[in-house]
């Protein structure tokens, strides 16, 4: 059996590529969690990377919130615990008011915060059976990211 996989290159995506070159590079968030807002104006949608690799018995993942799109500067830990994190970054001016949270019960493990001119990302692998660990934690691109393993 043979997979046959396609690249589409329109004229558009070569003109973006000569103006851009990093253009092609850029995804956007893979997940967006949509935001209930409580009061004042939130954005819409917050987004994560995610990522993971499974093997026997457990899988290594990698997440990346897009606080950056939302945020008037790079998120600073401020939990550092040994199953939970939490990161802030102030809110954009037009976002300031918001009082909300974006939540997923297929992806409780993290979640956001809006209060008090921040958004808080958080996650917590400290419920549900097995083994978690938290590999690495850091900011990347004035974002926060969180590399973590999940074992049976």
């Amino acid at each position: 059996m043979t997979a046959a996989c396609s690249i589409g290159v329109t004229n558009q995506s070569v003109t973006n590529a000569q103006s851009d070159p990093l253009a092609q590079t850029r995804i956007q968030p893979n997940v967006k969690f949509n935001v209930e807002r409580q009061a004042g104006n939130c954005p819409r949608t917050v987004g994560l990377w995610l990522f993971s690799l499974g093997y026997e018995g457990g899988a290594d993942h990698t997440v990346v919130a897009d606080t950056q799109a939302i945020a008037s500067a790079p998120a600073k830990l401020v939990v550092s615990q040994k199953k939970q994190l939490e990161y802030q970054a102030p809110l954009r001016s037009n976002y300031a008011s918001c009082v909300g949270k974006a939540t997923s019960p297929l992806l409780s493990a993290y979640n956001f915060q809006f209060r008090n001119g921040k958004v808080s990302f958080r996650m917590d692998v400290s419920r549900g059976d097995g083994y978690r660990e938290i590999l690495y934690k850091g900011i990347s691109a004035s974002r926060p990211y969180i590399s973590w393993r999940a074992t049976e």
